[in-house]
């Protein structure tokens, strides 16, 4: 059933890379107590929720999307430029155009990715992330979310 994908995908997929092959519900941790990661998360989703309900989410490939009348807010998680590899070709030039011509129409396009073209976007949010895709291989990366120029 869709729902239970989704749930799969949304509770226990590892740093969100369960198509990479990272899922799992329990873990132990150094101390050597054990986590269930899937309750965890489906916990703070379900916390979350009332907040959540005169929302509409939608998930597609950006390029679907060929203009909200305006005023919609759209967050992209685009693959990371420079990053782990993706199954597929991401073109980065085509979804700069996109997000500029989205803000034209007088939406709001919120990028998180770890740098963006700096002439056409600002950071306006970073912080310093451990990520962690490998327990052996933690890494320290700045994460930040960017908006178009264009948007100012």
């Amino acid at each position: 059933a869709d729902w239970y994908r989704s749930a799969i995908l949304l509770f226990a997929s590892y740093n969100a890379r369960v198509y990479g092959g990272c899922y799992g519900a329990f873990a132990k941790t150094k101390d050597g107590n054990m986590r269930n990661y899937f309750q965890e998360a489906k916990r703070n989703f379900e916390k979350q929720l009332p907040l959540l309900k005169d929302i509409s989410f939608y998930n597609f490939d950006y390029r679907w999307l060929n203009g909200c009348e305006g005023g919609c807010v759209i967050y992209c998680d685009i693959p990371y430029k420079n990053s782990i590899g993706y199954s597929t070709e991401f073109n980065y030039e085509q979804f700069y155009n996109w997000c500029e011509r989205q803000t034209k129409y007088g939406n709001f396009v919120l990028v998180s990715e770890y740098e963006m073209p700096e002439n056409r976007f600002d950071c306006i949010w970073q912080q310093q992330v451990k990520t962690h895709l490998n327990n052996r291989n933690k890494l320290n990366k700045v994460e930040k979310l960017f908006i178009c120029k264009e948007a100012i």
